[in-house]
């Protein structure tokens, strides 16, 4: 990817390293102590950011052999651990740091790297009260701040720069919209079964998106059609503080 060959060496049978071979043949060691868990299954131990050259994600060990999740912005040669932001107290390590849920496949990183600056990644925090649970991390600016959702949101869809965000209420199965960034959610009356896919389409005076659900128990599929009016280049005009939405059942 953009011209460089990652790779990873397993050293001692415990250690976890990543390298890269450039164009010019040349074998750099970047990083070890990456997480050997994440070499199981379709998991994967790093995240290339494929719209930015340079910009690699990871889990590291760290001293106390808790796993936490890193950026590095100059191709390996520096890392930093992510935080959230919007904390009103000091950054603690149970609250602000988290763990990535990287995964081996195309479609993970189209999902996770929609579009340039836009990463959303799934992971965990290292409250040991949510050990068992799964957030959604967002950053609209290439990784350079960082958010987490604190709604269950499946399919997240972000358009517009960061301007409308869109999903399923994993709890409700609502169809849930944000149009600050996730800070506040609004949804609509409709229950959804099994979201297949989620389809983006935008035209000159309306964002659409075009979601089709699965109904197992019925054996039915249904096409909906959400549309959220534009005005002035950004999502502020709602139709009955709802968007428009039309149904089409298979």
């Amino acid at each position: 990817m953009h011209d460089i060959f990652y790779f990873l060496v397993l050293k001692h049978n415990s250690t976890l390293c990543l390298y890269t071979w450039d164009k010019n043949d040349q074998i750099h060691e970047l990083i070890c102590d990456l997480s050997i868990d994440d070499w199981k299954d379709d998991r994967c131990p790093v995240a290339i950011d494929p719209h930015t050259p340079g910009i690699i994600y990871t889990n590291l060990i760290s001293k106390d052999g808790m796993t936490r999740a890193h950026i590095s912005f100059d191709n390996g040669k520096n890392f930093k651990r992510i935080e959230i932001e919007g904390h009103n107290t000091q950054c603690n390590l149970k609250n602000c740091v988290f763990e990535l849920e990287l995964r081996c496949s195309d479609h993970f990183l189209q999902n996770s790297f929609p579009k340039k600056s836009i990463i959303k990644f799934r992971g965990k925090d290292q409250n040991y009260k949510h050990h068992l649970r799964y957030d959604t991390f967002v950053s609209l600016n290439g990784g350079e701040k960082w958010e987490k959702i604190y709604l269950d949101i499946e399919n997240l869809t972000i358009v517009n720069n960061g301007g409308l965000w869109f999903g399923k209420g994993g709890f409700t199965g609502q169809i849930m919209y944000s149009f600050d960034e996730g800070n506040n959610w609004q949804n609509d009356i409709i229950t959804l079964n099994n979201i297949i896919g989620i389809i983006p389409i935008e035209t000159a005076k309306h964002q659409r998106f075009g979601v089709i659900d699965y109904n197992d128990g019925e054996i039915t599929y249904t096409f909906f059609i959400f549309d959220f009016p534009k005005a002035k280049s950004n999502f502020c005009l709602m139709i009955e503080n709802n968007a428009v939405r039309r149904r089409h059942t298979i």
